[in-house]
């Protein structure tokens, strides 16, 4: 352009022009010389980054298409290299899709982080329904206070309840086992969904106890059990034995606010008490502590700010109107009750056991595998060192003809790259497979597991982070020959020389301190692993199979599911190779514990004494079928009816805490009064009765068949002498001749 512009002003020059004259008349022929001096940078600008951008490409290409020729010409160290990565990404993605899933993920709701759950810990005297996978015993209210606080709360834009139970479900003819949600009217709202189809509950399904009997179905049961039908809006589905109207479908990937458990169906918590009777506790008991509550923050209330509107008049009604109802409490308890106050806590990731249960366990594993990876990690720069060694002669050659340093280590990460890239493709299917084996160890129908999007950003996380690992530090010191001494030698020299040399030793040496810290852990987990196997549970495992019913669940009365229990009683003692059968209302090693207040003969019962033990409800034989050895006294035999005289039998912790020693058999006791109307018939010795990770509890064993509770649900276990699998296959055709819409729960040896 000046070229030109100078060549103008020189043609005027000598038409007689002045220079100045000149110059004016050329830059106005000539335009906006300024902006057309700028279009022709932008234009060379734009035409130096294409070309840039092209070699770039054609370099990679090249470099990429190198690499795939010289892994082909070494597929084992290829097929080892890829392997190892493959491993180690696989495994860490693996855990972290299930830490995430179960410890990270919020629930799939609009801004799940306006969400809290409430708790109020203290005292709570009175019966208590709580523990499980739904939260600790601090977390829950009586129904009477959620109606309470739903009312005078003015932070939250509402309180929601909630509380999971078992259901036995049943459409068109077939019956299966799940777990249903009991919500308030504003459990939905309060989560700010919308429906798949129909409608969702809403607060007017919530206003009276006992009706209506509406559910709203899970996606996941809407289209598994339903076929994904629309017109199963206004149909019948059972829910234990009560014929609910399907009102709607709950949204797609929606499986309730509790981490860890599915839902089948959702149902008004006003049908509790049709559809999980509990004597002694109605709706209007404010000592009976059961259902679990959160909120949504309305918008500009912080979370402090909250958790003082609350507490005002959660305070109040304790003080106002539970406290005159407690009796029997010392005033120190009663202090202590007064001074309750309600705890605001985040809820995006709903309430659940299993948020702290599962994330001391989950981090050590996934520090576990992260140390794998960094040994893995350490071991393919081994590898790509001793590989670049071998090829210090070729690099001397390339840098010696004009090759840069820069263009050798950029085709050196792009080897390390195309390892790094195949070796992500594979760790997904390890993912995979990891996550299916995980997934087969847990129960199907409380928890799915899948490689979701967050796994996909992890993994290329790990690829990314692995490449640069692996490839850096070999590349730039592969990259650093000595070109004389390397192009004399016959075999190489070691890559980087001296640096290699230490950076090698420090590979190692790190490799083993992991190593160590693994060795270390693994040998811990061993030792717990030794020490639970040498657990004794207090019976014999062989040859015993269990398996329960929940016939309550299907309209059966009282009378029809004790008929059931001794019908089928009867026919698993019939069935070939049995040798005993027994019953019992609390299943082995569940989990699952039940307690009550205990008042002994010669032990006194002060205002703070804690009197409180376990017990379950067992039938005759129970003992000698689960092969736990008597101490002293008898065992529970068909005698022990509802018209003979009240019997008990203790274990030897009960029998220690109360003071009995081995002299409890003949001794009285009561249950929740002093009546001391039972005789202790049987000591038998220590057993796990909940879980082998916990010491034997003090426990006392009443037949079933003199308990006041008429169970819904009872578990059997059958002893048998020839193989458990044709045992468990003989009592699924019993099961299903004496009703083929029982669902078998808990089938396992």
């Amino acid at each position: 352009m000046s070229f030109h512009l100078e060549m103008r002003i020189r043609e005027l020059v000598e038409r007689g022009e002045s220079p100045v004259r000149a110059r004016e008349l050329a830059l106005r022929r000539f335009g906006d010389y300024e902006a057309s001096r700028m279009a022709c940078v932008a234009i060379d600008q734009r035409r130096r980054r294409h070309m840039m951008r092209m070699e770039f490409i054609t370099d990679r290409t090249q470099d990429i298409r190198f690499a795939l020729r010289m892994f082909r010409r070494m597929p084992a160290f290829t097929a080892a290299t890829v392997l190892t990565l493959a491993l180690g990404i696989g495994a860490n993605t693996a855990v972290f899709s299930l830490f995430h899933h179960l410890l990270l993920r919020p629930l799939p709701v609009p801004e799940p982080e306006q969400l809290v759950n409430l708790s109020a810990p203290g005292p709570k005297p009175g019966p208590k329904s709580c523990g499980g996978i739904m939260g600790e015993c601090d977390a829950v209210f009586s129904y009477p206070m959620f109606r309470d606080l739903e009312r005078a709360q003015t932070v939250f834009t509402a309180v929601a309840a909630h509380r999971d139970f078992g259901v036995n479900l049943g459409y068109r003819g077939q019956t299966l086992k799940g777990d249903g949600m009991l919500v308030s009217g504003r459990y939905f709202p309060v989560l700010g969904l919308q429906p798949a189809l129909g409608r969702l509950l809403g607060p007017d399904d919530d206003r009276s106890v006992g009706g209506p009997e509406v559910v709203v179905l899970s996606y996941e049961y809407w289209q598994n059990q339903c076929g994904g039908r629309s017109d199963v809006l206004d149909e019948a589905v059972f829910v234990n034995g009560l014929a609910m109207t399907v009102v709607g479908v709950a949204p797609q990937g929606f499986e309730g606010t509790t981490r860890g458990l599915k839902p089948q169906v959702f149902v008004p918590t006003t049908m509790r008490w049709r559809l999980q009777p509990w004597p002694g506790s109605p709706p209007e008991n404010r000592r009976g502590y059961w259902v679990y509550l959160f909120a949504r923050l309305s918008p500009g209330v912080a979370l402090e700010q909250a958790r003082a509107a609350i507490d005002a008049p959660y305070r109040a009604i304790v003080n106002d109107v539970e406290a005159p109802l407690q009796e029997g409490l010392t005033e120190q308890t009663m202090a202590h009750f007064r001074a309750k106050a309600i705890r605001v806590e985040p809820g995006s990731r709903g309430q659940s056991s299993v948020l702290a249960d599962a994330r001391p366990p989950l981090t050590l594993l996934l520090g576990v595998t992260t140390l794998m990876l960094l040994i893995t990690c350490m071991n393919v720069a081994n590898l790509l060192l001793a590989r670049a060694a071998a090829r210090s002669k070729e690099l001397a050659t390339r840098l010696s003809i004009g090759a840069t340093r820069g263009r050798l280590v950029a085709q050196l990460l792009t080897e390390s790259s195309v390892l790094g890239l195949v070796a992500a493709v594979a760790s997904l299917l390890v993912a995979q497979w990891t996550m299916g084996l995980i997934g087969s160890l847990l129960p199907a129908d409380r928890m799915t597991l899948e490689l979701d999007a967050s796994a996909l950003i992890v993994t290329a996380a790990l690829a990314l982070g692995v490449t640069v690992a692996i490839g850096l530090f070999p590349a730039l010191h592969a990259a650093r020959p000595h070109v004389l001494a390397a192009l004399k030698a016959q075999s190489g020299q070691p890559a980087g020389g001296r640096g290699g040399a230490r950076f090698r030793t420090s590979l190692a040496t790190a490799q083993v301190a992991l190593s160590m810290v693994l060795v270390v852990l693994a040998g811990l987990f061993t030792k717990s692993l030794a020490n639970i196997s040498h657990v004794d549970p207090g019976l014999v495992p062989d040859g015993l199979v269990m398996f329960g019913i929940s016939p309550q669940r299907n309209g059966y009365t009282a009378q029809r599911a004790t008929a059931l229990f001794e019908r089928l009683q009867e026919e698993m003692a019939a069935l070939p190779g049995v040798t005993a059968v027994a019953s019992s209302t609390t299943p082995l090693l569940s989990g699952d514990e039940r307690a009550e207040s205990a008042f002994v003969e010669g032990f006194d019962v002060g205002p703070d004494t804690d009197n409180n033990t376990m017990y379950d409800e067992v039938g005759d034989g129970y003992f000698r079928t689960l092969g736990t050895p008597m101490i002293a006294g008898r065992e529970f035999t068909r005698a022990d009816s509802g018209n003979a005289a009240k019997v008990v039998i203790v274990n030897e912790q009960f029998a220690r805490k109360f003071g009995l020693g081995r002299d409890a058999v003949g001794k009285r006791m009561s249950i929740g009064t002093p009546a001391l109307d039972l005789e202790i018939v049987g000591l038998v010795k220590n057993a796990q009765h909940s879980s082998l990770r916990h010491t034997a509890s003090p426990m006392y064993f009443v037949p079933h068949r003199q308990s006041n509770r008429r169970p819904g649900f009872m578990t059997f276990y059958v002893r048998t002498s020839l193989n458990t699998d044709e045992l468990m296959m003989a009592i699924r055709r019993v099961v299903l001749r004496l009703d083929q819409n029982l669902p078998i729960e808990m089938l396992r040896t």
